[in-house]
């Protein structure tokens, strides 16, 4: 299928982002890079959390 294919090269990107990560700030193996976040707006700031 075209999704999956789609996925795939997503999270082979992703991972090549990771590993050049690791090594661009000497992270240990052990740490994780995640590219995900929760957010909200209250009024008219947005707020992290």
């Amino acid at each position: 299928m075209v999704v999956e294919s789609t996925e795939d090269e997503t999270t082979g990107k992703f991972n090549q982002a990771s590993r050049v990560f690791h090594r661009r700030f000497d992270m240990p193996a052990n740490e994780n890079l995640v590219n995900y976040y929760s957010s909200s707006f209250w009024r008219e700031m947005p707020r992290q959390g």
